[in-house]
């Protein structure tokens, strides 16, 4: 195992090469097999977790530059500002002016949200409705979903009113 200057010298020029790296590059970067070492070292760097990939993939918190969304992609690999897929849905839906279908959150993350959203559903963290004959996922505060609601309505009418 590095030294801790060592260790950080040695994480900041990986990072500079690779922006992302998996448990096997950090072990070798830092010439250990323990987990718990290899989190010691990140935590003062501050580092993010990849949301796909089941979290394989590990950046420092100074590399991303999220999108308006909070979120950023690397080569396929997507990270979050909030941290985890379902922080994450629950972010996006909370902060949404109408909601999002499971579409647009797929859409948006790159990711299979279907199970994540469920959970959520029955965590009672979302609310979910039926509207245009598919689900909208919305904030679990009621005034907040009515609005949201209320503008999606809006949005439907209007796009309705254009198409013949």
């Amino acid at each position: 195992m590095l030294s801790q200057i060592k260790s950080r010298e040695a994480l900041q020029k990986l990072f500079r090469k690779r922006r992302i790296a998996d448990l096997d590059n950090l072990f070798k970067v830092l010439d250990t097999n323990s987990r718990m070492s290899v989190f010691r070292r990140l935590k003062p760097l501050g580092y993010l977790s990849s949301y796909t990939h089941a979290g394989r993939y590990y950046t420092l918190e100074s590399i991303p530059i999220f999108d308006p969304y909070g979120l950023w992609f690397f080569q396929g690999v997507g990270f979050s500002r909030f941290g985890t897929l379902k922080s994450t849905i629950v972010e996006l839906i909370n902060t949404a002016t109408v909601g999002h279908t499971h579409e647009e959150l797929e859409n948006l993350l790159r990711i299979r949200v279907q199970n994540a959203l469920l959970t959520l559903v029955r965590a009672q963290q979302i609310r979910r409705e039926t509207m245009d004959r598919r689900y909208l996922y919305l904030s679990i505060n009621p005034k907040r979903a009515e609005e949201q609601m209320a503008q999606r309505r809006a949005i439907i009418s209007a796009v309705s009113r254009v198409t013949p």
